[in-house]
C-alpha cells in the first residue's frame, strides 16, 4: 500500500500542459520537490547523498535522482552517491530493478524512478 492509492490516482487524471514554477517541476512520494534549476539564484554543486540539498531558505529539494528514495521503494541505484561526478566510471548500473513510480509532475503525469 505505499504506493498504490497515489498511483490509482494518478491513472485516473489526463495530464495537463503546465510550466515549472521557480524551478519545481513534481514532488516526490515523501514530499519533497524536484527542481531543475533556482532560476536567477544559481545553482550549487552540493548535494548530500541522497541527490538533495537545502536553499537559502532551507526547504530540501532534488535537483537529481533521489538515491535514498530509490533505494528505499526497491530501485537500483549507484553504489557510489557521488556518481555525478565521476563520468562513466560512476554511471549507474546498466540492469536493475525499477523503483516504479516516485513522484508526480506538475502536469499531473507520474515520475519513475
Amino acid at each position: 500500500e505505499r504506493f498504490s492509492d497515489f498511483a490509482g490516482l494518478l491513472s485516473q487524471h489526463e495530464a495537463v500542459p503546465v510550466k515549472a514554477t521557480n524551478g519545481v517541476f513534481g514532488a516526490a512520494v515523501n514530499s519533497v520537490l524536484f527542481m531543475h534549476d533556482h532560476g536567477d539564484m544559481g545553482m550549487t554543486m552540493e548535494f548530500d547523498s541522497c541527490g538533495g540539498h537545502g536553499e537559502g531558505g532551507g526547504r530540501y529539494h532534488y535537483h537529481m535522482p533521489p538515491l535514498c528514495l530509490l533505494r528505499r521503494l526497491g530501485g537500483t541505484v549507484p553504489e557510489d552517491t557521488a556518481w555525478w561526478l565521476r563520468g562513466e566510471d560512476g554511471m549507474w548500473p546498466a540492469v536493475g530493478v525499477s523503483a516504479g513510480p516516485i513522484g508526480v509532475a506538475l502536469d499531473g503525469l507520474p515520475i519513475h524512478g
